[in-house]
């Protein structure tokens, strides 16, 4: 399994474009073969500041959906976007059973 997390962080005066487009994306990544889990959410104390967590089944579905028409509608949206920084990382994982 592979996680992946990381902030996206827009200017705030792109806020309601910004969630907007990750709503749509978001929506359409769940849906994706291979998905387990995809989350997004706003910082409350840090406008503009988007945090997400994703995890996949193996490395094929993440690559698929890097490669969607789904990301490179959002990776469009962004363009139109003040984008101050973007911060991904991906770790590999082995479910634990307790």
């Amino acid at each position: 399994m592979l996680i992946v997390t990381g902030l996206i962080e827009i200017s705030p005066e792109y806020r309601r474009e910004a969630t907007e487009a990750f709503e749509q994306f978001v929506r359409a990544a769940r849906k994706e073969l291979g998905n387990i889990t995809y989350q997004m959410s706003e910082d409350i104390d840090m406008p503009g500041n988007f945090r997400f967590y994703e995890e996949w089944e193996a490395k094929e579905a993440l690559a698929r959906h890097l490669k969607s028409e789904n990301t490179a509608k959002f990776r469009q949206a962004l363009a139109g976007m003040q984008v101050l920084s973007i911060n991904v990382k991906r770790y590999e994982a082995t479910p634990v059973k307790l």
